[in-house]
């Protein structure tokens, strides 16, 4: 049985060592399908079933973490409830896909801020992120996640306050844009 191990190195060339059952080890160089984009721009669209090529930047480093060069993030400061408020809209007949979100509150808080994230056109759906109380001095969130809203969706939030809440929370927010 063989092994195989596989490196890309600095020029975007992935290297194959495979190693036989005798321990021979034989070296195959195979060329990555790395498209070089510059900061700011975004992968053109691709059809259904056709192969594509994997965004790098121009130094040839691979976009491999969340899979797109423009990640957008939102970031604000509340201070008391937000009735579903678009925090990400896309421009016109383009989707968000959104990739996590953390609700941090203030250690000073009194009362408890209930929170929902999630997409629709005029009403929040929830479907993205909720925690039903957060106390003071807590972080909660959610990441890793691929989730696409539909055409023209934002991404909205919904917080109520309970309590009597005195205090801040923040939200952050991580998505980027789609064309249709």
């Amino acid at each position: 049985m063989a092994d195989n191990i596989q490196i890309l190195d600095g020029n975007s060339v992935l290297k194959t060592v495979a190693t036989t059952d005798d321990g021979t080890e034989h070296l195959q160089r195979v060329r990555a399908n790395l498209v070089a984009l510059s900061s700011g721009t975004a992968p053109v669209g691709i059809a259904s079933g056709q192969l594509a090529n994997q965004p790098c930047n121009t130094n040839g480093i691979p976009f491999v973490d969340t899979g797109h060069p423009n990640i957008k993030t939102y970031r604000n400061r509340y201070t008391g409830a937000v009735g579903n408020t678009a925090i990400a809209t896309p421009t016109a007949g383009a989707k968000l896909e959104f990739i996590g979100a953390n609700v941090t509150t203030a250690n000073a808080n009194v009362g408890d801020v209930d929170v929902q994230i999630g997409f629709g056109a005029t009403a929040n759906d929830a479907s993205l992120y909720s925690h039903p109380g957060l106390a003071n001095n807590t972080t909660s969130g959610i990441s890793g996640v691929h989730k696409t809203g539909a055409t023209n969706e934002s991404i909205r939030l919904t917080a109520a306050v309970t309590g009597g809440f005195v205090g801040t929370f923040d939200v952050l927010c991580v998505y980027y844009e789609l064309p249709n």
